[in-house]
């Protein structure tokens, strides 16, 4: 009676595990150790020189193949930095040896127009990108620098042909030092600092796997349209002290795959951008011709921009030069004015109500244009 009873609770604990339904990452992660950082950081840390450690930040969207990523911002001569891996990524990982260690880096530099020689040198060199430890043997991987300013990713075959090379020694790793780290592995290290120049950037890190011999796991970006310009926004005009507005129509940028479009713009101080809507009121230090970038991103992370001219004039302000035609009267020249119109018919209240019309001409409230009218001191007649 008992071994039936035993065989009936093995079968419903059998059935009971058939019919629960688990989440796909949740049976992922035991299977093969990911980080998709959608979520948040994932127990990652970022350590320096100094060994002293930090939490990353995290992005919820625009990661290499979906959602999340972290990031570190690298000030200017802060020095070389690692992303660490959490618990679930070390200890005894032998069962992946022949397998594949993947992640995905993009690095943004704050002043990318401005990029230097040496920086272009150092794309396609090579860096050390990782590094793992166990078994009392320390290897790093050397690989390509990433593209700047896009996502890059990387698989690392985890043996013999993978480059793996000795820290102590800097000789390539065999077969069976490879098998030895993995067996009892301390520590993963991910390269946070790719680039040593003057120029402040960011890394990014996504998408970390551990990945057996044969996994049918598809490392590749979902196929996605980048938006595009339908209907050119054109160029704008505005007179100082005037408020402008202008609303970006939604038939401005369209998708192909219907994805909804968020807008970003790069504005003057004087203007707002809400989304969706410019508005401000320039004043005369404003004066002149910007150039207005708007840039849509689908939910992807795909772009495009549009630019524009948005001129702000200059209006001129009205001057009371004469309160009457006294002012004027007797030679020319006097009260170091000097003048000359087309016709003897102003009275004092056409003087009055002169204002100026352009540069080296005046006209008054009737209509009359003055041909030359200045204060220079003895002017010739």
């Amino acid at each position: 009676m008992k071994k039936i009873r035993i065989f009936l609770w093995a079968a419903l604990l059998s059935g009971a595990m058939l019919i629960i339904p688990q989440p796909a990452q949740a049976i992922e992660s035991i299977i093969e150790p990911v980080s998709h950082f959608d979520t948040g950081t994932e127990g990652w840390s970022v350590v320096d020189l100094n060994d002293q450690e930090f939490d990353p930040e995290q992005s919820r969207i625009c990661g290499f193949i979906t959602g999340g990523y972290i990031h570190n911002d690298d000030q200017v001569g802060d020095g070389s930095y690692d992303y660490v891996a959490p618990e679930k990524f070390v200890g005894d990982k032998s069962s992946f040896f022949n397998g594949n260690l993947r992640f995905a880096v993009e690095v943004n530099l704050e002043n990318s127009d401005e990029i230097t020689e040496d920086i272009n040198s150092l794309n396609n060199s090579l860096i050390n990108g990782l590094t793992i430890s166990g078994g009392g043997l320390e290897l790093q991987n050397h690989v390509s620098t990433p593209t700047i300013n896009q996502w890059t990713p990387y698989t690392i075959p985890l043996n013999a042909e993978g480059g793996w090379i000795k820290t102590d020694s800097n000789e390539a790793a065999t077969n069976l030092e490879i098998m030895q780290v993995l067996t009892d592995l301390d520590y993963l290290k991910i390269n946070g600092d790719w680039f040593t120049n003057t120029n402040k950037d960011r890394s990014s890190l996504d998408e970390v796997r551990w990945e057996k011999c044969g996994s049918l796991y598809v490392y590749e970006p979902p196929n996605n349209s980048a938006p595009v310009v339908a209907n050119p926004i054109g160029a704008q005009s505005i007179n100082e002290n005037e408020p402008f507005t202008l609303t970006i129509g939604e038939a401005t940028f369209s998708d192909r795959d219907g994805d909804s479009l968020s807008l970003s713009a790069t504005i003057p101080s004087w203007l707002n951008f809400d989304g969706t809507t410019f508005s401000g009121t320039p004043t005369s230090d404003d004066i002149g011709t910007t150039t207005i970038t708007v840039t849509a991103s689908d939910e992807l992370c795909k772009t495009v921009s549009d630019a524009f001219e948005l001129q702000v004039n200059h209006v001129p302000v009205p001057t009371e030069i004469a309160n009457s035609v006294e002012d004027f009267s007797d030679t020319q020249g006097e009260h170091n004015w000097f003048y000359g119109y087309y016709d003897g018919s102003l009275t004092s209240a056409d003087f009055h109500e002169m204002q100026e019309y352009t540069e080296g001409s005046w006209k008054v409230k009737q209509g009359k244009y003055w041909t030359e009218l200045s204060n220079t001191i003895a002017h010739p007649n």
